[in-house]
């Protein structure tokens, strides 16, 4: 696309499109204010407030005079515009590969909460087997301690030590629905070998 007016009052100055992504490529370094939609008009007035000037032939931002303000400024330029742009793709690739990193994790919790879904149907499908080896009452309180010292071990325990990597995810509310429903087993496996009749 052709960057200056060919005919005109502007013939061959910029044009104000191009102008604009010459002040984006500059605010990387100094501050240049516009407006929404602006006119050309207010364009180079606000270039003009901040003691700049368009060179139409180089197709750059220059600075009228050093001052504090502009002394160390870089000039933007047609190159300056393709890094903004690789800056901006760099920008977006860090955000998606955060993205795809959080998804991962996320995907890899789910895994971790279906095995332990599956552990724990394990345990109360065995449990009727450890309930009808109780011969005595005696045997009551051994056979809880055991079971539920299996599902601390294999199941809530391994969930409290994946606690924070929940959190990070913003999934505390699901890690703490399934805690609360797996410890919630615990007084139920000793109600169910207390009511056993020996």
């Amino acid at each position: 696309m052709e960057q200056r007016y060919v005919k005109g009052v502007n013939k061959g100055e910029l044009k104000t499109p191009y102008i604009i992504k010459l002040i984006r490529a500059h605010n990387y370094l100094t501050d240049i204010k516009l407006p929404k939609n602006p006119k050309r008009s207010q364009v180079l007035e606000a270039i003009e407030k901040k003691k700049y000037m368009i060179d139409h032939e180089k197709g750059a931002l220059l600075p009228k005079e050093k001052t504090t303000e502009n002394v160390r400024v870089a000039k933007p330029s047609i190159v300056s515009i393709k890094k903004l742009k690789n800056r901006q793709k760099i920008a977006e690739g860090k955000v998606a590969t955060v993205r795809r990193t959080k998804a991962v994790k996320k995907a890899e919790l789910e895994e971790f909460l279906s095995e332990l879904e599956s552990k724990f149907s394990k345990f109360t499908n065995d449990r009727p087997t450890f309930i009808r080896s109780i011969k005595s009452k005696e045997d009551k309180e051994s056979v809880a301690n055991e079971l539920v010292a299996k599902l601390k071990e294999t199941i809530i325990e391994p969930l409290k030590a994946k606690k924070s990597e929940f959190d990070d995810l913003s999934m505390g509310k699901v890690y703490r629905e399934t805690l609360r429903r797996f410890q919630g087993e615990i007084p139920n496996t000793r109600t169910i070998i207390q009511n056993k009749k020996v």
